[in-house]
């Protein structure tokens, strides 16, 4: 074989493999010959493209400028430069995926004389920039979410020095007087205050890959009660309604409990957004089988103004939000969906302009539940509840709120006290609510104590500290949390939980 056709031949091979894609157009951008690469990315045949100008078979989109590229413009050539370069602009195929490329486009001539033609190339830059865009996000979400959660813990502190003022005031003055109300509404706005740092917690939760998550089998209707209860008292002066079908029949399902209902707060609060004029959440469940595994699907449905086409598309990317500047982060979806799939489920959303919106929750269905009997045999006793707190007042009034449910109370004003009762009563204490902040003997070395006593002991820590606070004061052991100042409902839906997940575990095990 002659040299020149040997070489010629080796170049047509590389040509026909290259990984980029390669477009030799003449000096008018009329196209006259493009590798199988080319013909791969723009979903389009040579001899469907070739004779065409580039500008009719190659669309790309600048993203940051907000516009199409014109590579067939001959400005560019005008200075002595032959090659123009375009980093991570948008290849828009005429029936493909948009794709992220580089293109180079090269004058096959002298600079001061652009006549021969052009060769212009691609190369498929997609993964390499999805990869960079994920990691800004994820550095992203972790600024904010370290400055949400110091937010939040500064907030927490504040928020309990005043709501123990202010509750030390309302009990101290006459009941139904101008002062004693006044006292009362501060307490209120605390409690709302409350409810918002709790969603600041939530934020905090997703940025920290620390965090350590607790996948169990959690009652999904106590939960969901438990956010509609939250959600009644942070918007009771909006015409808000809400309609949850059979709660109580809802299945058990796999999640975390601490963030879990951080989900469904921020799905809730995305719905009375979307309805200023007031309107109804509608929650209902079903269990449904995909390849072999059951999954149960929670619907919260709106009847808002509903989402249009992009805006359901970018719904769960973070940092993206139809609300106005400093009204929200963007990342409430954000959460939900990092969440679900930590779980081993994912979530969905419907809508249209005008018909509302339906967003469906998918959790894989915990495999054990308590038979009716068991539940009912468990019922049959008075659960026993071991308080230890050295504010009286709180302590008083947890216990009284407790013995009105239908529980029985032990209640220690301090650590050694508290002790003392559980290892008289370790038999027939069922669960442990020890405040942090103690003399002598704080939370921590009674819940280490506990432990001592009964490694697998139930037991919810309180504070006026945020839980990421808690967590480095305690290092071992696995405990619950309610911040302080919590309300009647909290407390009771939370006590109820811990019992209800402390049965299910007990019943999983196999009795020797």
């Amino acid at each position: 074989m002659d040299p020149k056709e040997h070489t010629q031949s080796i170049l047509d091979l590389i040509f026909q493999h290259l990984s980029e894609a390669v477009f030799v157009t003449d000096k008018k951008w009329q196209i006259t010959l493009m590798n199988p690469m080319a013909e791969s990315m723009i979903s389009r045949s040579a001899k469907a493209s070739i004779g065409n100008h580039l500008v009719n078979v190659l669309r790309l989109y600048d993203r940051q400028k907000k516009e199409t590229i014109k590579v067939t413009s001959q400005r560019q050539f005008l200075s002595d430069k032959q090659l123009c370069n375009y980093w991570n602009i948008v290849l828009t195929p005429e029936n493909g995926s948009d794709m992220f490329v580089d293109c180079s486009v090269l004058s096959l001539s002298a600079a001061k004389n652009p006549q021969s033609g052009y060769l212009v190339t691609l190369k498929n830059v997609n993964d390499r920039v999805i990869s960079d865009e994920e990691h800004i996000n994820h550095n992203k979400i972790s600024a904010i979410a370290n400055m949400a959660g110091s937010l939040a813990h500064d907030f927490t502190s504040s928020l309990g020095v005043i709501s123990g003022h202010a509750s030390a005031i309302a009990d101290n003055l006459i009941p139904k007087t101008r002062a004693h109300e006044e006292a009362l509404r501060i307490l209120e706005a605390a409690k709302r205050a409350g409810n918002l740092t709790k969603h600041l917690m939530s934020i905090a939760r997703i940025g920290d890959s620390k965090t350590d998550m607790k996948v169990e089998s959690v009652h999904l209707g106590n939960l969901v009660k438990d956010a509609i209860t939250i959600m009644e008292e942070s918007f009771a002066s909006q015409n808000i309604s809400f309609k949850m079908k059979n709660p109580e029949s809802m299945p058990y399902v796999m999640a975390d409990d601490r963030q879990i209902l951080d989900c469904l707060v921020n799905i809730m609060m995305n719905s009375t957004d979307a309805m200023p004029k007031g309107g109804t959440i509608s929650i209902d469940a079903d269990e449904i089988t995909f390849r072999k595994t059951s999954y149960v699907a929670l619907r919260i449905r709106d009847t808002g103004i509903g989402m249009t086409s992009n805006v359901l598309h970018h719904a769960f990317d973070p940092f993206f939000t139809t609300k106005q500047a400093g009204s929200g982060a963007g990342l409430g979806l954000t959460v939900v969906k990092n969440s679900l799939e930590r779980w081993g489920g994912t979530v969905k959303i419907k809508s249209r302009i005008g018909h509302g919106a339906s967003v469906r929750l998918f959790f894989r269905k915990a495999k054990a539940q308590p038979s009716k009997e068991s539940i009912r045999e468990v019922r049959s006793r008075r659960e026993s509840i071991l308080l230890v707190d050295d504010t009286t007042a709180i302590l008083e009034k947890s216990a009284q709120i407790l013995k009105n449910e239908g529980y029985n109370v032990y209640t220690a004003e301090n650590g050694e006290e508290g002790l003392r009762i559980y290892q008289k009563h370790i038999d027939d204490i069922d669960l442990s609510i020890i405040d942090l902040v103690m003399p002598r003997i704080d939370g921590g070395k009674v819940l280490a104590g506990i432990l001592e006593f009964n490694p697998t002991a139930s037991i919810i820590m309180t504070s006026g500290f945020s839980r990421d606070y808690v967590r480095t004061s305690l290092e071992r052991g696995a405990w619950s949390y309610i911040q302080k100042p919590f309300s009647a409902e909290h407390l009771l839906a939370s006590v109820r939980r811990i019992l209800d997940q402390n049965f299910i575990m007990k019943s999983e095990t196999p009795k020797s």
